[in-house]
């Protein structure tokens, strides 16, 4: 079984060479009424154009259209006013905020998919819970990724506990 997939693999890879090499005949076709050297060098640049074109149109792709083109701002100033709302459901019991309501309903507008499937699974877990912990790190790292940082933030924990911390005052004082 190995070596069937070993030769179809090799099968792909001369197909496409193949395929590589009929595509730059076809393009030094169009280009055969110029001399040799300069229909090489015109069929050598229309091909790097065409590279080029493609990479271009892969990175305005991937510039963050992905959750229908909310401005980062927006996104940011919204997470910014629901994670502490979020990390309070932890310390206090839930409260009926009359912005909550507001809050979230722009987060499904707004947030992207694994942000709200987040939210929603901190939403279902209890109080002062392990699972609750777990689904607020989700949320922070959904957040953070939804904003474009791809990098992994190495103090979650540390962060989650600051944001219970300012909210500990609070509960402490009511």
């Amino acid at each position: 079984m190995r070596t069937f997939g070993s030769f179809i693999g090799l099968a792909l890879l001369l197909a496409v060479l193949v395929g590589c090499y009929l595509l730059f005949r076809y393009i030094g076709g169009i280009f055969a009424a110029l001399d040799p050297r300069d229909g090489t060098l015109a069929a050598i640049a229309s091909v790097v154009a065409l590279v080029c074109a493609v990479i271009v149109a892969e990175g305005i792709k991937s510039l963050g259209h992905s959750n229908g083109g909310v401005p980062v701002d927006r996104r940011v100033a919204l997470y910014a006013r629901i994670l502490p709302l979020a990390a309070d459901r932890l310390t206090r019991p839930v409260s009926h905020d009359v912005e909550l309501p507001s809050l979230e309903s722009q987060l499904v507008l707004c947030a992207g998919t694994r942000v709200v499937a987040a939210y929603m699974t901190l939403r279902r877990c209890g109080q002062r819970d392990d699972a609750a912990r777990s689904a607020l790190r989700a949320l922070v790292v959904a957040m953070r990724l939804d904003l474009g940082r791809n990098d992994t933030l190495q103090n979650v924990d540390e962060t989650i506990a600051a944001l219970l911390a300012r909210g500990e005052p609070a509960a402490a004082a009511s």
